[in-house]
């Protein structure tokens, strides 16, 4: 039994087919932008980008399933968060749990019912959304507004949904809250400052669920040279594609090579004919992975420094020649320059990814200590930045200071009125 056909449906194997065939397409347009190579070349290159295209791609069938349970469990992980916020600004009587995180909550709570809480943290659950991927939410409202016969129903219902919260649901709510927030301001500001970070953990275990489920049982035909190759092979497209425009198009072009980078670095097949507890011959292995990714990021960084078509030129060779090598299996040819991975190195990557959540929960520890921070502000506080400190071991990008000086100012307040 082939797990990897045997479970088609006839309409899975047509789409299939299609989906193939347009990559075939793809990618003879997309080796058709790379210069200066002969015929002979560029037909390897081809052949080798379509075959890793194809591997890289799951099946029709196992991607429609693998999409339904990663979307299944995110749902579930939203309602469990969802419910979970509600029992703890609503429960009677209060355990120690709300007591200790919550400041001071009066008898009537938030002043506003379960259903209308509900609401609110659905609209700012929209409004985080937009706010964290303006380009996808707003690319979607445009194609709402587009015929398209193809269109899927459901995501135009969420969609709609969507649009209907920001644009129409907004205002309600904050002409909600300013006529409520005076019975428990405090609560309020815990209110959305909890929703912040659930969305927030909620995006970071999107991403790590989407990863977990479509890893699951790579395609046994698949080798460590097809991923390394075709994001060079796609590299180096995009730079020869650049030529007539390079200087418009140098930060998508960096954006790209910073990308190819992290896939590389971060591609564990090459340790599957490795074991669990063999740490040196697993460094050894990985060793290779992470000097090629060192150098395409030596590459963004030249590339930022480019001054005129010759400095790009240059570039574009280098990564051009890389990309031959792949091809050819030349590891020595291909790592001819990168620099050697050492100890050094390895720990000080470890330290920058560490360094925003040593800072935060160091500050979380130091903040409800100041003078003039009541007892259950700072524990509001310390739940915030211990929270943050958790979203940047994800890793997130680096909003270590911007944090810092919104808890600070939100922990000074309550000194600042008694002055």
């Amino acid at each position: 039994m082939n797990l990897w056909t045997d479970f088609a449906t006839a309409r899975q194997r047509r789409l299939q087919t299609e989906f193939e065939t347009n990559n075939v397409r793809i990618v003879y347009a997309w080796a058709d932008e790379i210069v200066d190579l002969s015929y002979t070349e560029r037909c390897q290159v081809r052949e080798l980008a379509v075959e890793a295209r194809k591997v890289l791609s799951l099946p029709r069938w196992s991607s429609e399933r693998r999409q339904i349970i990663a979307e299944a469990l995110l749902v579930g992980l939203i309602v469990i968060m969802w419910v979970g916020q509600l029992w703890l600004f609503n429960a009677r009587p209060q355990g120690d749990i709300q007591k200790n995180l919550l400041p001071h909550p009066p008898r009537g709570g938030l002043n506003v019912s379960l259903v209308e809480q509900s609401l609110f943290l659905f609209i700012a659950l929209c409004l985080i959304h937009l706010l964290m991927r303006p380009r996808v939410v707003l690319e979607n409202y445009r194609q709402l507004v587009t015929p398209a016969s193809s269109r899927n129903p459901i995501f135009a219902c969420a969609f709609t949904l969507h649009a209907v919260a920001v644009l129409g649901g907004t205002p309600w709510m904050l002409f909600s809250i300013v006529h409520a927030h005076h019975t428990w301001a405090a609560g309020w500001l815990m209110f959305f400052s909890v929703d912040l970070v659930a969305v927030m953990v909620g995006h970071r275990a999107e991403q790590a669920l989407y990863s977990l489920v479509y890893g699951v049982r790579r395609p046994p035909w698949e080798r460590p040279h097809h991923k390394m190759t075709y994001y060079l092979f796609l590299c180096a497209a995009g730079l020869d594609e650049s030529l007539p425009s390079w200087e418009d198009d140098i930060r998508w072009n960096r954006r790209r090579l910073a990308l190819a980078a992290r896939a590389i670095e971060r591609d564990r097949l090459p340790l599957r004919v490795v074991g669990r507890f063999e740490f040196a011959l697993r460094r050894e292995v990985r060793s290779d992975q992470l000097r090629l990714a060192a150098v395409l990021r030596a590459h963004g960084r030249a590339l930022a420094m480019a001054r005129n078509m010759t400095d790009y030129r240059r570039i574009c060779d280098s990564v051009r020649a890389g990309l031959l090598a792949a091809v050819e299996r030349d590891w020595t040819a291909l790592l001819v320059n990168a620099p050697q991975v050492t100890v050094g190195t390895r720990l000080f990557r470890y330290l920058r990814r560490l360094a925003p959540s040593l800072s935060l929960i160091l500050f979380a520890v130091g903040i409800p200590l100041l003078p003039g921070v009541e007892p259950s502000i700072g524990a509001s506080l310390r739940l915030l930045l211990l929270s943050t400190a958790l979203l940047a071991l994800m890793p997130i990008g680096d909003a270590t200071s911007t944090t810092i000086k919104g808890a600070l100012g939100q922990a000074l307040t309550p000194a600042s009125k008694e002055r």
